[in-house]
């Protein structure tokens, strides 16, 4: 009988641990499909138009190139000036060209001479455009 309870232990044990090495893998496999979610949508709604941003602004796109691959100019920030030109009255296009002109203001706007710069702010402004009003207008 004693010999009965010493097995019954181990078994409860081993089952034990069989189910937190379950836990583990499912841990590790819930965190892999996030990170790969986010940055799906990373490169969805930020990277890709800010890279489109980047080309249609230095000349390498024209608009008619834009407007084939679904996109659109909706607003243009002239820093020579300091005016915003919004083509389309959506909320988050002022916030994007907001943007624009803080970092003009901060000397943060980098232009065509500074591609990377330039990738830069654009992924900076895409970020942040989507923000509720509270969060950006207390970062801007």
């Amino acid at each position: 009988m004693f010999l009965y309870k010493e097995n019954a232990k181990l078994n409860k044990l081993k089952h034990a641990t069989n189910y937190m090495k379950f836990l583990k893998k499912a841990l590790i496999f819930l965190v892999v499909v996030a990170i790969l979610v986010g940055l799906f949508l990373f490169f969805e709604n930020v990277y890709y138009p800010a890279k489109l941003s980047v080309k249609t602004s230095c000349g390498d796109f024209t608009r008619e190139e834009l407007n084939i691959q679904g996109y659109y100019v909706a607003g243009e920030y002239f820093p020579s000036s300091d005016t915003i030109v919004l083509y389309d009255e959506d909320p988050t296009v002022l916030k994007h060209e907001n943007c624009h002109k803080v970092q003009a203001e901060k000397s943060r706007l980098s232009g065509c001479s500074n591609r990377f710069g330039l990738m830069l702010n654009e992924i900076e402004c895409y970020s942040t455009q989507n923000l509720p009003d509270r969060i950006y207008y207390w970062i801007y």
